[in-house]
């Protein structure tokens, strides 16, 4: 009798079904799996060094509170890297086996409207003072006035965001709570490099005449060439130790860098440590956006100081701006295209780590990144030996200076006045903890607490009058810039995914040298062309978005409408007339669909 091999992989599939299944309850018998009586779990994605640390110390210090020892309450945190954050809460929060406290974020299925469905809504809490902050839980010394608001305040109002960081507009309710803040993208400077390159820039200005290097570099008598002019103002910022303070110094430094680095023995220097994380390239994270910025304001349909996906492709299709045409789109990209030339050799290969590395090793002058990398950034630094460690100081990006390249669109930056708070900590509606889940929420947002957290986790506290370790004050928030959202974000990720990918592609083929511009713009073209996935499928989508948008907001209506006649649940009330009127102001995309009839009055509006 010959054998079935179907037999073998039928045998081969039920035992691997066997061994899953007697994996999966062992699992789940095991501690953290699913939930456990008078455990609250926490679950983030925060994995950077000191975060879990910070987090575990204010854990403990709320288990240690003789009414949570009373309670026989517990929490526990667990850490999952990003990259399959958002597998895994979809898989737990449909199986009812979440966490009781989720950090919200990454994951397609919990956004939007959905959120409702798996987080519960905060206002009627957030609304009322923060127990912690009460006189005996605040610092001694702290300013009667502060105090006095801290205790007395709507929790969300002791926020430095105003708990903006956990509202969600669409739903008109809060689902999260901000408990740290990172601190926004900066230019970490090796100093020792960097005053290296100064002396380097110096004695050549000494040359006559100057090396060719420098005479690339130098800006005369209004040539399109170069960087920087050269004067005395030059001269004086060389002999300083400040970093650089305009967009030319930055860049002199950048080409002195590159003649050090032909030196013997420091063939592997290079100006800026770039990778494939986004923000470490300086170019494409800071600069790109302040070009975008400067013609926002001519795309500004409806005068809220916000660019949308629609008014992108609307304006494109009348022509007020286009790859071609539009000036500060080239430029920026020839600023990008500049800036790569101080990146090391195939800088899209490398890592976020390997960037830092090479900083850290003293092999770059500058690295891009955010407030949740500079602790690690600081302490590996002092941690090098005594003829290793180097000056680190911490800026925002330079714009133009007078008579410099592209002084003319680098004349402000964006404001970072709407920024959010992160780490928002979302409360699950199938905790069987909720009350228990929320007070920790409430501990880790007091001042006393929060400070220390974000102390020693490296990050800046959300909680007003919390202090911020002294290295870290270079990323709190600026006050003073354009409207961010007025940018031209070609990253909108309410853009389409077709004319996303594509112009996001483009541009890195393009900065990579593997495009030219022209062959940029065609391709970029092409995607906002497309008969099915261009602009006009965009605006098929937004009408859409909108159309749900009331539609959820009027099925949210009914449901708290039951709750507050049917379950005579008070609390329901406020929420319902806060649902009313979302669905009231909603118009159903009707703005949409005119604004099509008034650009194209003998087309039929888009379908899908």
């Amino acid at each position: 009798m010959r054998f079935n091999l179907s037999w073998l992989a039928a045998l081969l599939l039920a035992g691997s079904f066997i061994y899953s299944a007697i994996q999966v309850f062992r699992v789940s018998r095991m501690p953290g799996a699913g939930y456990k009586d008078n455990v609250i779990r926490v679950i983030h994605w925060q994995l950077e060094p000191g975060y879990r640390e910070g987090l575990q110390w204010a854990i403990d210090e709320y288990n240690n509170l003789p009414h949570v020892k009373e309670a026989g309450i517990r929490v526990e945190q667990q850490g999952v890297t990003q990259k399959v954050y958002g597998q895994f809460m979809n898989i737990h929060m449909i199986g009812g086996t979440g966490p009781d406290i989720a950090q919200n974020g990454t994951t397609r299925l919990i956004r939007g409207n959905a959120i409702a469905r798996f987080y519960a809504p905060l206002s009627d809490y957030v609304t009322e003072p923060n127990p912690y902050n009460s006189p005996e839980f605040l610092p001694e010394g702290l300013d009667p006035e502060l105090a006095e608001m801290l205790a007395t305040s709507a929790w969300s109002e002791t926020l430095i965001d105003g708990m903006k960081g956990g509202y969600e507009e669409k739903l008109n309710d809060f689902y999260s709570i901000p408990v740290s803040t990172p601190g926004d993208v900066r230019l970490f400077y090796n100093m020792k490099l960097a005053s290296e390159a100064k002396a380097v820039a110096l004695d050549a200005l000494a040359m006559q005449p100057h090396p060719e290097w420098l005479r690339l570099s130098l800006r005369e008598n209004g040539a399109e060439s170069g960087f920087i002019p050269e004067s005395p103002k030059l001269v004086e910022w060389l002999n300083s130790g400040s970093p650089p303070e305009t967009l030319g110094q930055l860049l002199l430094l950048c080409e002195a860098i590159l003649q050090i680095s032909t030196q013997p023995g420091r063939e592997g220097l290079v100006p800026i440590a770039a990778s494939s994380f986004s923000n470490n390239d300086v170019g494409n994270a800071l600069y790109r956006h302040i070009f975008m910025l400067t013609f926002g304001h001519e795309l500004d349909l409806n005068d809220d100081n916000k660019v949308d996906s629609l008014e992108i492709v609307h304006n494109w299709q009348q022509g007020r701006w286009g790859f071609e045409s539009t000036d500060a789109i080239r430029k920026s990209i020839e600023l990008m295209q500049l800036m790569t030339r101080y990146y090391p050799p195939g800088f899209l290969g490398l890592d976020r780590e390997q960037s830092q590395r090479r900083f850290v090793q003293g092999n770059a002058m500058i690295v891009s990144t955010g407030g949740w990398d500079a602790k690690s950034i600081f302490e590996a630094v002092n941690n090098l030996g005594d003829e290793q460690t180097f000056e680190i100081a911490v800026t925002r990006e330079p714009l133009g200076g007078e008579g410099e390249i592209y002084a003319e669109y680098l004349t402000d930056r964006p404001s970072e006045a709407e920024f959010e708070a992160g780490v928002p900590l979302s409360l699950n509606k199938q905790s069987p903890h909720p009350e228990e889940a929320l007070d920790f929420l409430r501990f880790l947002t007091s001042i006393r607490v929060n400070e220390e957290l974000n102390r020693r986790a490296g990050w800046l506290p959300v909680t007003i009058g919390a202090e911020a370790v002294e290295e870290l004050r270079p990323f709190s928030p600026e006050m003073e810039g354009l409207p961010p959202k007025l940018e031209m974000n070609l990253r909108n990720q309410d853009l389409l995914a077709q004319i996303r990918n594509t112009t996001s592609g483009s541009l890195k083929l393009v900065l990579s040298g593997g495009i030219t511009y022209e062959e940029f713009i065609e391709r970029c073209q092409a995607a906002f062309s497309d008969p099915r996935l261009g602009a006009d499928r965009q605006w098929f989508e937004e009408w859409q978005q909108k159309n749900d948008h009331t539609f959820g907001h009027d099925q949210s209506l009914n449901v708290e409408s039951v709750r507050q006649y049917l379950l005579n649940d008070d609390s329901a009330q406020r929420r319902r007339l806060s649902r009313l009127y979302s669905s009231i102001t909603g118009d159903q995309g009707y703005w949409v669909r005119e604004l099509w009839r008034q650009y194209h009055p003998d087309e039929p509006f888009p379908s899908k």
